[in-house]
C-alpha cells in the first residue's frame, strides 16, 4: 500500500503505530470528500483493527520517539508495510515499518572560549572570570556554575557576584588573601550534559595601611614606650616583606626604631609611622596622652582602668576619692597630692566641668567645708581621716549637708515627685513660710521666658540627686549637689517652696523646691553674697538682678518706674515683655492696686488693646488684676529684667531716672519725691544691714517671715547716683559708673532691645 504525502499537504508528517482509536485523527486529516479508493482503505484497516499509516501533527513525535528511536520527513512520499501479527504489538509494528529518518544526536556544549581572569596578576581584592561556550540546544540554555579548585591556606571562600545561571559566563570573585586560586568552571546543557575549564589566578600583595601598636596609650611625664609598625595588604594582612618606617612625634622624642619618650608637659602627643612599598606611601598615626606622675601605684592603677573608656565621669571620681585611704583610715602625703594633681589636671581625664569643680571642692577646699551636718568639719589635708574625705563627699556629691530650717516642727522628709512635669512653667510657682519672693518670682520669670535656662542649670544624677549650678559674681560656674529630702511640717506637707505638696505625691514638681534648697546650701560658700551659712533664713530677702546674674551668668538691668519725664521706661518695659524677656517686679511696702508690700512679682504680660501690664504672683494664689502703666509707678518700686537668650559673664547694670533712690522707695510713699539726693548724700550707704520687711499675711498659710528685697551696698551707691542726675548728666560721668558703659542709655537700649 502507497500513500502520498501531497495529498495531506496541510499537515507537517510523521510515522507512529494506532489503533481504532486514531482513526477519527486520520479521518480529520483527510479531504472533504475523499475518494471511493481512500473510503475502501480505511474500512479495510477498521475490519483488520490495526493501522499501518498514520499521519500526525508534529506534536505526536514526542510521544512517538521514546519507541520509536527517530522520525525522518521524506518529501515525496511515506512507505509502510504490512502490520505485524496479533499480539505483535507496538514496537513489534514499528520495527516492521523503515524508518526514513534519523535526528542529530544531541552532545555536551563545545567552549569557545576558555576559563580567563582579569586582572592577572591580581593586586585588589577581587578579579573577574570569564567562559563561553555553544550547544546544539542554543546557547542561551546554557548554564555556568563556578566552584574554587584550590585557594590559599587560612584565605576565606571566595564569593562570587553571580553564579549558576546563563548570566554567569561572566562573574566576580571577592577574594580573601593573597595566594594562588583555581577556578573551575562547568557549563550544562538542559539536557545534563557538561563540559569544564579552568584558570589559575595570583593574587599578590600590595601595600594599603600602617598600624601602630600600642594605640591611644597613657604614658607618664618622662615614661618611654616601644611602638610597633605594621605594614599591611589589601586583605588587612601583614605584609611577608615589613619595608622601613619613618618615624615622627609632635613632642617628646622618638627613634628611628620607634622608641618614645614623652614631653616634661602633660597633653596629647602624635606619634606617626610612615612606610614606602610597591610605589606606594601610606602613614598610621596614635595619640599618646601625657599623665601627670602619680605617687601612689594604687591610685594610678585604678585612674588607668577607669579612664579606659576616655574619660572620668561622675561615678568615677566618687569611687577615687572613697578608696583613697581605706587601707589604714588616713589620707597620706602622697595621695592627698595625687589627688590634687587629678584635680588640677582634670581636662587630660576629659572630666566633666561639673564633677571636676565638686571634686575640686573636696580635695582642694572651699568656705562651705566648715561645718558638716551642723558640725565642725574643715577641709581636707594631708593626715586627714578618711571619715573627713568621705563626709565631703556625701556633701557635694551626693547633697547630704541639709540647709537648716527655720522654724519649730520641720523636719526633712524624702519627696516623692518628678524634677518637672511638662516642662518648666512660672504657674509651678508656690512660695512658703519663706521670705525668698524675688528667688521664686524670678524663677518663674526664667521659666516663662526660656525653660531651657531652668531646665540646663539643674544636672539630673540618676541617683535622686541633681546638681545645680549658679554663677558666681566673675562669671564662673559653681555648683552644689541636693537630694530629695525636703523640709516638711508634721503632717508630711512641704513648708518653702512648694507650700503644701504632700510628701508622697509622685505627682510633685519640684524644680522649684530644689533649686531653692540648693540656693540655701551655696549660700555657705560666700557666693551668693547672704550671710555665708547652710541655712534657709540666709536667703530670706533678697535682688532680683542678683538671681538673674547667678542664673543666666550675663548681665541684669535694673530700671525704675517712679517718674519718667523722658518717656523711656514704658515703652522699655513694653519691649521686654513682647520680646519675651524675664521681667519681675518689686512693690513699695505700701503699694495699693491689689499687690502685696515689699513683695516681688513675675511680670508674665502685657495687653496693647487695654494698655494693660498683667503681674503673677508667686505665692500660687492672691492674683492681682490687670494695672496700667500709671498704676504700676505709684505701686512698684522697680522692675528687673535680663537676656534670657544667652549666657556671658555678668555684672549688673543699673539704669534709671529722676525719681527716689532704692532705698527711699523702700521706706516713703510714692509721691514723696528725693531727686536731690546725691550720691555723696548716701555715701553712708556702703554696708547697711538688709532692710527690714513687714510680715504679710499669705492667704490660708501662717505669716511669712519676711518676702522682701535686699539690696547691696553698691546697688544703692548705683541707684543713688542714677536717681541724682538725669541721664544726659550721667553720661558725662561715666568715668565713676564703671558698670554703666558706655553711657545708662545704651545700656537700656542693649537691655531691653
Amino acid at each position: 500500500m502507497f500513500i502520498t504525502a501531497a495529498s495531506i499537504e496541510h499537515q507537517n508528517n510523521v510515522l507512529q503505530l494506532g489503533f481504532s482509536s486514531l482513526r477519527m485523527r486520520l479521518r480529520a486529516r483527510l479531504p472533504r470528500r475523499p475518494s471511493r479508493s481512500w473510503q475502501r482503505q480505511i474500512e479495510s484497516l477498521e475490519r483488520r483493527q490495526l493501522l499501518s499509516v498514520v499521519v500526525l501533527q508534529p506534536s505526536d513525535l514526542a510521544a512517538v520517539s521514546p519507541l520509536y528511536g527517530s522520525v525522518k520527513r521524506e518529501s515525496a512520499a511515506i512507505h509502510t508495510s504490512q502490520a505485524p501479527a496479533t499480539g505483535q504489538g507496538v514496537a513489534g509494528l514499528l520495527s516492521s515499518i523503515s524508518p526514513a529518518v534519523t535526528p542529530p544526536k544531541n552532545t555536551p556544549p563545545k567552549l569557545v572560549e576558555k576559563a580567563s581572569a582579569k586582572p592577572s596578576p591580581v593586586t585588589g581584592t577581587a578579579v573577574t572570570l570569564a567562559a563561553l561556550a555553544t550547544d546544539v540546544r542554543g546557547a542561551a540554555n546554557l548554564t555556568y556554575t563556578w566552584a574554587v579548585a584550590a585557594m590559599p591556606s587560612g584565605a576565606s571562600v571566595p564569593v562570587f557576584s553571580i553564579n549558576a545561571t546563563n548570566a554567569a559566563k561572566n562573574t566576580t570573585a571577592t577574594l580573601g588573601a593573597a595566594g594562588t586560586y583555581r577556578f573551575t568552571v562547568s557549563i550544562a546543557d538542559t539536557a545534563g550534559l557538561r563540559t569544564t575549564s579552568s584558570v589559575n589566578v595570583a593574587v599578590k600583595q600590595s601595600l594599603t595601611s600602617v598600624t601602630i601598636s600600642p594605640a591611644s596609650i597613657i604614658i607618664s611625664v618622662g615614661g618611654t614606650q616601644q611602638f610597633i609598625a605594621t605594614a599591611k595588604d589589601q586583605f588587612g594582612r601583614a605584609l611577608v616583606s615589613q619595608p622601613k618606617f619613618t618615624w615622627k612625634s609632635s613632642g617628646g622624642k622618638i627613634t628611628p626604631r620607634g622608641l618614645f619618650t614623652t614631653p616634661m608637659t602633660m597633653g596629647n602627643v602624635t606619634v606617626t609611622a610612615t612606610a614606602t612599598a610597591m610605589g606606594r606611601s601610606f602613614e598610621c598615626g596614635t595619640t599618646v596622652t601625657v599623665i601627670p606622675s602619680f605617687g601612689d601605684p594604687q591610685i594610678r592603677s585604678l585612674i588607668l582602668t577607669l579612664d579606659a573608656d576616655g574619660s572620668l565621669d561622675r561615678g568615677d571620681l566618687m569611687q577615687i576619692l572613697l578608696t583613697v585611704g581605706n587601707e589604714d583610715g588616713v589620707v597620706d602625703a602622697t595621695e592627698f597630692n595625687d589627688l590634687k594633681t587629678l584635680v588640677a589636671d582634670a581636662s587630660i581625664f576629659h572630666i566633666p566641668g561639673y564633677v571636676a569643680a565638686l571634686a575640686g571642692y573636696v580635695v582642694d577646699g572651699n568656705p562651705a567645708n566648715a561645718h558638716y551636718q551642723g558640725q565642725p568639719l574643715g577641709n581636707l589635708s594631708a593626715g586627714s581621716s578618711t571619715t573627713i574625705l568621705h563626709d565631703l563627699v556625701d556633701k557635694w556629691f551626693l547633697g547630704t549637708d541639709h540647709p537648716a530650717v527655720t522654724g519649730t516642727g520641720i523636719t526633712y522628709r524624702t519627696v516623692a515627685g518628678s524634677l518637672f512635669v511638662n516642662g518648666p512653667s512660672y504657674t509651678d510657682m508656690f512660695q512658703g513660710n519663706l521670705g525668698d519672693c524675688y528667688l521664686i518670682a524670678t524663677l518663674g520669670a526664667l521659666a516663662k521666658s526660656n525653660p531651657s535656662v531652668i531646665e540646663n542649670m539643674i544636672i539630673p544624677n540618676g541617683d535622686n540627686t541633681w546638681t545645680v549650678r549658679f554663677y558666681e559674681s566673675d562669671g564662673a560656674p559653681d555648683y552644689v549637689t541636693v537630694d530629695r529630702a525636703l523640709p516638711t511640717n508634721g503632717y508630711g506637707y512641704l513648708v518653702y517652696a512648694g507650700w503644701c505638696f504632700q510628701a508622697t505625691n509622685s505627682q510633685n514638681e519640684l524644680w522649684i523646691p530644689l533649686v531653692e534648697k540648693a540656693y540655701a546650701e551655696w549660700n555657705e560658700t560666700g557666693q551668693e553674697g547672704g550671710a555665708g551659712t547652710n541655712s534657709y533664713s540666709s536667703i530670706e530677702s533678697g535682688n532680683p538682678a542678683a538671681v538673674y546674674d547667678q542664673v543666666l551668668g550675663n548681665q541684669s538691668a535694673v530700671y525704675l518706674p517712679t517718674t519718667d519725664p523722658t518717656n523711656l521706661v514704658e515703652p522699655a518695659l513694653i519691649n521686654a515683655i513682647t520680646a519675651n524677656k524675664p521681667v519681675t517686679a518689686g512693690t513699695y511696702d505700701d503699694p495699693g492696686n491689689g499687690l502685696v508690700g515689699s513683695h516681688a512679682y513675675t511680670v508674665i504680660g502685657y495687653d496693647s488693646a487695654s494698655d494693660t501690664f498683667l503681674l503673677y504672683n508667686p505665692w500660687g494664689c492672691d492674683q492681682p488684676s490687670p494695672l496700667t502703666f500709671s498704676q504700676l509707678q505709684a505701686s512698684v518700686a522697680y522692675f528687673f529684667s535680663a537676656d534670657a537668650s544667652v549666657s556671658v559673664s555678668f555684672g549688673s547694670a543699673l539704669v534709671g531716672f529722676s525719681g527716689p533712690g532704692l532705698a527711699g522707695l523702700l521706706n516713703q510713699a510714692p509721691a514723696a519725691s528725693r531727686a536731690d539726693v546725691f550720691a555723696s548724700d548716701l555715701a553712708a550707704s556702703n554696708g547697711v544691714a538688709p532692710l527690714s520687711m513687714p510680715v504679710p499675711v499669705h492667704p490660708a498659710k501662717t505669716p511669712v517671715a519676711s518676702v522682701g528685697i535686699k539690696v547691696t551696698a553698691d546697688d544703692w551707691w548705683l541707684d543713688a547716683l542714677v536717681a541724682s542726675h538725669s541721664p544726659r548728666s550721667l553720661t558725662a560721668r561715666t568715668p565713676i559708673l564703671k558698670r554703666l558703659s558706655p553711657s545708662p542709655l545704651e545700656a537700656i537700649d542693649a537691655a531691653f532691645a
